[in-house]
């Protein structure tokens, strides 16, 4: 469980468990955000095994730096990128379709190098994890 001092002035506890079940807690140990990704190991020498993001629950405690810090520390923890849906992608079946906040928190993190482009993409290809 990681400490993180939020833009509110208040402490938030990150568990990453195994990297794919992210859960935000405040002092009172109150779940406040969660994020689900799915580990992908294709097996193939042309594209490293990643993260995507299936789910994004993090509107209890969005603009406070905390969402960032999640994606910063599954990045150094993990070592592995992630990635999320495309923001013109379609519906998705498994919910992973980006929606309302979700589609500029994923830009913005993808701006800040934590979320990659989708699987398979150039940009993708050419991270350096």
């Amino acid at each position: 469980m990681y400490e993180f001092s939020a833009k509110d002035g208040n402490k938030y506890y990150i568990d990453l468990d195994d990297g794919q079940h992210v859960m935000v807690y405040d002092s009172s140990n109150s779940r406040v955000g969660s994020v689900t990704l799915m580990h992908v190991n294709e097996g193939d020498w042309k594209l490293p095994s990643y993260f995507y993001l299936q789910h994004l629950e993090l509107g209890r405690c969005k603009r406070l730096g905390i969402g960032t810090e999640v994606f910063r520390l599954h990045n150094e923890i993990f070592g592995e990128p992630v990635v999320a849906a495309s923001e013109f992608g379609p519906r998705m079946d498994d919910g992973s379709h980006l929606i309302d906040d979700g589609i500029p928190f994923v830009a913005k993190m993808r701006e800040k190098g934590l979320i990659c482009a989708e699987a398979g993409d150039a940009e993708f290809m050419d991270d350096d994890y």
